[in-house]
């Protein structure tokens, strides 16, 4: 699962200089997924702040409000997750005192923010990267 890292490159840089929000520097990704019938645009936006603490979104690129809590049908969170396993992994490289922490959005039909079925995935995604890589330590 973790073996599908879909090509990404990094397309913009900010750095926050209106003092919104509190994160010093914004790093953006971008790559594609593919499949039969589509090819879609996803972005990875990773977010440092204060005392080497990082966030990580990512989302399909479409124009609506809901864009954390769509499903794309594509049915290729492997390639997702590992895609954005790898930027984590790259921060790190860069930083290894990161710490990251994560957010699931609930999707549209759960009424709930509460261990929603994303962050059931993610964490179980983490679980597995995890001891993957604790067996090669």
């Amino acid at each position: 699962m973790f073996n599908a890292i879909q090509p990404y490159r990094l397309v913009q840089r900010n750095r926050n200089r209106s003092g919104l929000g509190s994160w010093r520097v914004e790093w953006i990704y971008k790559f594609f997924l593919h499949t039969d019938t589509s090819r879609r645009k996803y972005l990875v936006e990773v977010r440092q702040y204060n005392e080497h603490l990082y966030t990580v979104d990512f989302y399909a690129k479409v124009h609506n409000v809901n864009r954390y809590r769509l499903r794309t049908h594509q049915h290729a969170a492997g390639k997702l997750g590992a895609t954005v396993l790898d930027t984590i992994a790259q921060v790190i490289r860069h930083d290894p005192q990161a710490c990251f922490g994560f957010v699931a959005a609930a999707m549209l039909e759960e009424t709930t923010e509460v261990n929603t079925r994303r962050f059931q995935l993610y964490t179980r995604m983490l679980e597995l990267k995890t001891r993957a890589c604790e067996q090669l330590i």
